[in-house]
């Protein structure tokens, strides 16, 4: 149940009746009061500190709901009409981007150990290259020696 009705929050907010019907839609449609507002709303409903700081965090939240939604929904009905609602949009984007760096630097860290996984083994496999050449070289002497004292 809403305590004031449309035209009573607008006309204590000083507004038009276009703000006053957004507050009052439920959805997308749905615009949140300026804290102004929702400090004139409580002066006039005498509202204590506790009961104003629960309206502005539930407001906020609904602001960010909202945001989240069409940020999700349709790209094209975010307005950055206010400060706040530009905060929040850059705020959301970026938080989408830090997914993304996350998933990208995680790929990155993979492939990086992978390259570390592929050097480790090149580098074993020169070494029995190198050894096995050696034994090899050792055989030719140990040919060569037998050979020279008759030994084949």
């Amino acid at each position: 149940m809403n305590i004031l009705d449309r035209k009573t929050a607008a006309e204590i907010a000083k507004c038009g009746r276009s703000a006053g019907w957004h507050w009052y839609q439920v959805g997308e449609k749905q615009k949140v009061p300026e804290m102004q507002t929702l400090v004139l709303w409580a002066d006039h409903l005498k509202l204590t500190d506790a009961d104003l700081g629960e309206l502005i965090r539930d407001a906020l939240q609904t602001r960010v709901q909202i945001m989240e939604k069409l940020s999700r929904d349709d790209k094209r009905r975010i307005q950055t009409r206010s400060v706040l609602r530009r905060d929040l949009a850059k705020e959301i984007a970026q938080e989408m981007t830090e997914e993304e760096i996350a998933k990208r630097e995680k790929e990155l860290q993979q492939k990086a150990e992978a390259a570390q996984k592929k050097q480790r083994f090149l580098a074993e496999q020169d070494k029995e290259r190198a050894r096995l050449q050696r034994l090899k070289q050792f055989e030719e002497k140990l040919n060569k020696l037998r050979s020279e004292h008759g030994n084949n």
